[in-house]
Parts: C-alpha cells; sequence; structure tokens
C-alpha cells in the first residue's frame, strides 16, 4: 500500500508553507515539488496584486511544467491568503491533471484557514480526496510532531476530510 509514488506541491512566499512541505515530503518519502511564478510576488505585492487575484481567481504564469503522470498521491500545501489558498495553487488545481490521484491538502496560517479545503474541494470534486490539515503560526510552533502524527494517519488510512 505504501508503494505509492508521492510528491508534496506547494508554494511558499515567507517560507512556512516551505517548511511543512518539506517535512512532509521528508515523512513521507515524496517528491518535493515548490510552485514558481514567472512574476514572482514580493510581501509587498502579495499583499496588493496577491490580494486583488485571489478575488479574481488569477490563475498567474508559473515557470514549472508539473506532470504527476508517474505519481498515485499528491500533497497540495498552500499559505492561507484572504481565507483561501494562493493564486499560484489556483493555477495548478485548475490546470494540471489530477485523474486517478489520491489528494491531500495542508495549509499554513496565522489564524484562520477560512475556506481554504472547502475550496479545494469544490474545484477538486471529482478527485479522490483522502484527508486535509491545517498548520498555525508555525513561526511560532513546531509544525515536525504535528507533521509526523498526520503523515502516520494518512498511512494508516485514517485521516480526516
Amino acid at each position: 500500500m505504501e508503494n505509492k509514488k508521492q510528491a508534496v506541491i506547494y508554494y511558499s512566499l515567507t517560507g512556512n508553507t516551505k517548511l511543512v512541505a518539506e517535512l512532509i515530503a521528508k515523512e513521507a518519502d515524496a517528491d518535493l515539488i515548490e510552485i514558481e511564478m514567472e512574476k514572482p510576488y514580493t510581501r509587498f505585492s502579495a499583499a496588493i496584486k496577491g490580494v486583488f487575484q485571489v478575488f479574481r481567481q488569477s490563475k498567474p504564469r508559473i515557470t514549472n511544467d508539473i506532470d504527476l503522470t508517474n505519481y498515485d498521491r499528491i500533497y497540495i500545501g498552500t499559505p492561507v491568503w484572504c481565507s483561501t489558498y494562493v493564486p499560484p495553487i489556483n493555477t495548478v488545481i485548475r490546470n494540471v491533471d489530477f485523474e486517478g490521484k489520491e489528494l491531500l491538502f495542508f495549509c499554513t496560517h496565522k489564524g484562520g484557514m477560512g475556506k481554504t479545503f472547502k475550496h479545494f474541494r469544490d474545484i477538486l470534486k471529482d478527485s479522490k480526496i483522502l484527508g486535509e490539515k491545517d498548520f498555525l503560526d508555525v513561526s511560532k510552533n513546531d509544525p515536525t510532531n504535528a507533521v509526523s502524527e498526520w503523515i502516520g494517519l494518512v498511512k494508516i488510512r485514517k485521516v480526516q476530510k
């Protein structure tokens, strides 16, 4: 069962989501795929342009050619902006073929994940969604144990949706 080829796809502006993605990849023995934007955000542009793009449900150009053909299980990670996933993740989930893949979602936030997971489920409703996990303020709360516990549950198929 756990011989599945796995990948962790994520976007991170500040490094918080990257930290969690790296821990998940290590714990799950998964490949790590960082989403890279053609025109990367700065913290300033994220606060203005990024927020505007969230509300418009924009799909900014990314430089990655994401091919999931050889993967069975995909973890998708995002910081939470305006109560949902970030625009680069929107690009991925709307343009990449997830048919036949097992999906797990994770997010990082500083106090509210909003409707992030609901929005994932709404867009990827025809996919096999195994679970989701949020990580609160990982700059202050070490996520290592929470990641280990979550991946342990994933391995025995006791994750929650």
